[in-house]
């Protein structure tokens, strides 16, 4: 298939008609699933676009990943993240920074699954599940076919998506001020932020702050600053002649001591060597 000039790799979706009379008269159909799959290393920039005829979910619980969607925008996966995928959505996943991708998958058609999905429950995107294998319990009953097992996988099944968009619906708040934060840091470069000060901005505990800063950059409130100065240092070493003194007063640093050592800690160079190089 042709899309915008790429290739697209399509996954059909299973016939409905093999459907089992239980998951028929009940409304959903897990099809296929997958436990402990290890996906090729750096997968993610060799694998071609693709949608899928079917809704899938899928854990990465060991790796590095990314995940890109047909409008261009791309997100990084970390342990413990899952990638919602619903029908006919062009997107490309898998392993990134040298990484393979370890996963455990879902895959699903049926009326209840397009409810959720129409009601807005179920969408495309990353969720964050933390660092327990969610999807075990929900393949594990799905692999016996009695009905009281499959009733149990797709009763887990639906909590699951449920519970992610619940949560997502309490983080939008949080994430828009967090993201606020973010740019401000930015804008203001100068400035040397606490921990509470960056609290007190986003109406955030202390705690909690950290807890955003480790899920959405990796790192420590501190460490996500300094790499801002450092890379924005690194800017006008290489693309102005302002001198070492000038770029550390402009970040906030009191002598250049102390703003070259850090920026050798960050990127790897002293200011000088840096700007040769």
């Amino acid at each position: 298939m042709m899309d915008d000039s790429e290739i697209v790799s399509v996954h059909r979706r299973p016939d409905p008609g093999r459907m089992p009379n239980f998951q028929r008269n009940y409304g959903l159909w897990i099809f296929q699933f997958n436990k402990g799959f290890c996906a090729a290393r750096d997968g993610f920039y060799h694998a071609p676009n693709r949608y899928f005829e079917f809704y899938c979910l899928s854990q990465m619980y060991q790796g590095a990943g990314r995940l890109r969607f047909s409008d261009g925008t791309e997100s990084e996966i970390h342990p413990g993240d899952c990638v919602v995928i619903t029908p006919r959505t062009i997107h490309c996943y898998g392993g990134s920074s040298g990484s393979c991708y370890w996963e455990d998958t879902v895959t699903f058609i049926g009326p209840v699954a397009d409810m959720l999905m129409n009601s807005g429950v179920l969408k495309n995107g990353l969720v964050h599940a933390g660092p327990a294998r969610c999807l075990l319990p929900i393949i594990e009953a799905a692999s016996d076919p009695s009905p009281e097992s499959q009733l149990r996988a797709n009763i887990s099944l639906q909590r699951l998506l449920v519970d992610f968009y619940l949560e997502s619906c309490s983080n939008d708040t949080e994430k828009k001020l967090f993201d606020e934060l973010l740019k401000e840091l930015e804008r203001h470069l100068e400035r040397w932020w606490t921990v509470e000060e960056m609290a007190e901005y986003c109406n955030l505990s202390a705690r909690r702050l950290r807890t955003l800063f480790r899920k959405y950059t990796g790192g420590t409130p501190k460490a996500h600053l300094d790499t801002l100065k450092m890379k924005h240092a690194g800017k006008l070493l290489t693309g102005t002649d302002m001198t070492i003194r000038a770029i550390a007063a402009q970040l906030g640093y009191t002598d250049s001591y102390h703003f070259a050592r850090r920026f050798r800690e960050v990127m790897g160079k002293a200011p000088g060597r840096y700007r040769k190089n």
